[in-house]
């Protein structure tokens, strides 16, 4: 009773402890009871912290401004492996009864691993019944500090979409390569905000993405190919046998990669092989240039001429006076993606 009575108060328990009491079971006793009194505030919590806008308005508990900051962060924190074993499967309630694979291959706790689960599942739920930017709904909605609410806007934007990342060619991909072009895509091609046709773009924008046929029709791909690699001679001016071996392989492959570029374009319009973008963009773009020994650096160049000299075909210009304005959304973005998958 005299113990009940001590640690009735945070004072009390910290004064007990700065006399630095013989009694040793005085002190167990105190830090038992902080623990249990901390898990028993935790479950009162949790409900709020499922909804963090809920969390400013209850009266149960007075926090202040930087503990509710430090709650939500350290509630909506995630591994990024965990993120990336969960995206690479549906979320489903079944995936949630697997969730001992994901401890298991991750050495991370399953518990940590179905907070992590049951957080992004939640959020998307919430995100499906609201219009606007995920980003402004999530910051909103869920109060995260900016720097998160944009990287949990990328990982919904991956699961939403349904982008497959299971395949065996992207699993040394890591989870921030992919927030990395997710948020390219968010921030530069044009969203719906309603989540129309089970995709996050705007239709008009997929549907416009056609008008880059012009580039796969054999009376214009040669005219591109001849003035790309000029280009690409210009800048590589050095003459040294190094350059010479990038020009030959971009001259052998160029047909190829010009039109898995174009296909990747279209594909964007189904959403079906829109699921396969970033196993596309490695298959068809990324592996056939690391097979060649294309650096980085060869390639940024290949993508930058390939999307300029594009404005200089006249006739395209004529068939389709805003190719050049969709081109350069397109391929900008995609670009920025393959520099950042090219590892």
């Amino acid at each position: 009773m005299k113990i009940d009575i001590l640690c009735e108060s945070e004072e009390c328990k910290i004064e007990i402890l700065r006399r630095d009491p013989t009694s040793r079971e005085i002190k167990e006793h105190i830090v038992f009871k902080d623990i249990v009194d901390n898990y028993y505030n935790f479950n009162r919590l949790e409900q709020y912290l499922q909804l963090p806008s809920r969390l400013k308005e209850q009266l149960l508990f007075q926090i202040s401004d930087d503990i509710f900051e430090k709650l939500i962060e350290l509630y909506y924190q995630y591994d990024s492996i965990v993120i990336r074993e969960i995206l690479s499967h549906k979320l489903s309630q079944r995936q949630r009864k697997d969730l001992d694979d994901i401890a298991d291959k991750t050495d991370v706790r399953v518990r940590s691993c179905r907070r992590q689960f049951d957080n992004l599942r939640r959020i998307i739920r919430t995100l499906d019944d609201l219009k606007g930017p995920l980003f402004k709904n999530i910051t909103e909605y869920f109060c995260l500090p900016l720097k998160m609410a944009e990287k949990y806007t990328a990982i919904i934007f991956l699961a939403r979409n349904q982008f497959d990342l299971s395949k065996r060619k992207l699993s040394h991909l890591t989870i921030e390569d992919f927030i990395y072009c997710a948020n390219q895509m968010i921030k530069n091609w044009p969203m719906s905000f309603t989540f129309e046709n089970d995709s996050d773009f705007s239709r008009d924008f997929l549907l416009s993405l056609k008008e880059l046929k012009y580039l796969s029709e054999k009376e214009f791909i040669d005219d591109h190919k001849k003035l790309v690699l000029n280009g690409i001679a210009k800048v590589l001016s050095n003459n040294s046998a190094k350059d010479s071996r990038c020009l030959i392989m971009l001259e052998e492959n160029f047909r190829d990669l010009s039109r898995s570029l174009i296909d990747i374009a279209y594909s964007l319009n189904h959403s079906k092989d829109m699921k396969d973008l970033f196993y596309d963009l490695y298959e068809r773009i990324i592996e056939p240039c690391i097979e060649e020994n294309l650096n980085k650096n060869e390639l940024i160049i290949f993508l930058e001429e390939y999307r300029k000299k594009a404005h200089g075909i006249t006739e395209i210009q004529k068939e389709s006076p805003k190719f050049s304005m969709i081109f350069d959304k397109f391929m900008i973005t995609i670009s920025n993606c393959i520099i950042q998958l090219y590892h």
